[in-house]
């Protein structure tokens, strides 16, 4: 791993289908280990059409409801379509 590697990430874009109290996921692609410097700041505001997993490596910062957290490393975060989506290292 880089020095200025600040934040590691796996992406995962799902589809979901929901038939009665099943749920389906398609995934639609994935980006494994990703890895960004220090000043890194992730913000789609208008979130994205479908699902997004991710598995952050490393401690980062949400966003969620407005507030910034801190989430540990390890961490797994389910973001809904249209969901704001802001996390940073």
């Amino acid at each position: 791993m880089s020095h200025n590697c600040k934040i590691k990430i796996s992406f995962i874009f799902l589809n979901a289908i929901f038939q009665d109290k099943i749920s389906l996921f398609n995934i639609i692609s994935v980006d494994v280990r990703s890895r960004h410097g220090g000043d890194f700041i992730y913000d789609f505001s208008n979130g994205f059409d479908t699902w997004l997993l991710l598995l952050v490596h490393t401690r980062s910062v949400f966003r969620i409801d407005g507030e910034d957290r801190v989430f540990p490393a390890d961490s797994l975060v389910l973001f809904k379509p249209e969901m704001p989506i802001y996390y940073r290292s």
